[in-house]
């Protein structure tokens, strides 16, 4: 083995082992945090809550103020509640059940199939009149049983920032 060979060869060792060291790292922290989370975001908004729940409300219109997904559409009713499937462009799926939907006032989803996304979710909208418009809340509650996945998750966001996003991205639409 000549010079070249042996530095290329280190070299991938040591890749290895600190991707190898990472991975492990990862699984470890994910494991020091808890499965279950539950975070809360609102806003205030200037429309009324009928104005709201028109874009809320109706899931099929979802594409309109997230902009990553790309189609939304109905899929086989379970246990007589509401399924919904996304679409983004890169092809992934995500299917919610509607669990209650209060016009105007409330409306609940969950994850449909946990195994496509490695985690269960529920999401519980809240709209109430104020003299600003409408308080906007948005409960989310999670849990991601995989630790590698759990410590990924709470590497790359804050655990506010997937709730916080939805309600920025409603807001965003609501005032264009």
């Amino acid at each position: 083995m000549d010079g070249v060979e042996r530095w290329i060869a280190t070299g991938s060792a040591v890749v290895t082992f600190s991707v190898l060291l990472s991975a492990v790292g990862v699984y470890a922290y994910g494991r020091s945090l808890p499965a279950d989370s539950v975070v809360t975001v609102q806003a205030t908004l200037p429309e009324p809550p009928q104005h709201v729940w028109q874009l809320l409300g109706d899931p099929s219109r979802r594409t309109e103020w997230r902009p990553k997904v790309e189609r939304v559409g109905r899929i086989d009713d379970r246990e007589g509640l509401p399924v919904w499937r996304e679409l983004d462009a890169s092809g992934d799926r995500f299917d919610f059940v509607v669990l209650e939907s209060v016009p105007d006032r409330r409306l609940v989803i969950e994850v449909a199939s946990p195994e496509q996304i490695g985690m269960t979710g529920r999401w519980i909208w809240t709209l109430a009149p104020d003299a600003a418009g409408t308080t906007l809340t948005l409960e989310e509650s999670t849990a991601i049983d995989n630790p590698l996945w759990r410590g990924l998750d709470r590497l790359v966001r804050h655990p506010t920032q997937r709730a916080q996003t939805e309600v920025d991205l409603l807001a965003a639409h609501l005032r264009l």
